[in-house]
């Protein structure tokens, strides 16, 4: 698993180390990755499957939010195929 965000990669990295989150995280400055996702709302968390296939949407709308501390999301990620 990692996180993409459209943040510089100091942010990405300052973010990643806040939350404590346990995944690497990719700075997409230029958007192409977000936009060949058709993830249009930044600040929100998706989760894919190893086929691309979105399994999952943040709903919070907290931009401290933490999807490993999610009970919806951990289920998710759980079964994340």
């Amino acid at each position: 698993m990692i996180l993409i965000t459209s943040a510089d990669k100091d942010k990405a990295q300052e973010f990643r180390t806040r939350l404590k989150l346990p995944v690497p995280i990719i700075s997409d400055i230029s958007g192409s990755v977000i936009t060949h996702l058709n993830v249009a709302w930044p600040g929100r968390a998706y989760v894919f499957s190893k086929d691309w296939q979105l399994i999952g949407l943040q709903h919070a709308q907290d931009p401290n939010y933490n999807p490993f501390k999610d009970r919806e999301f951990s289920a998710i990620l759980g079964g994340a195929q």
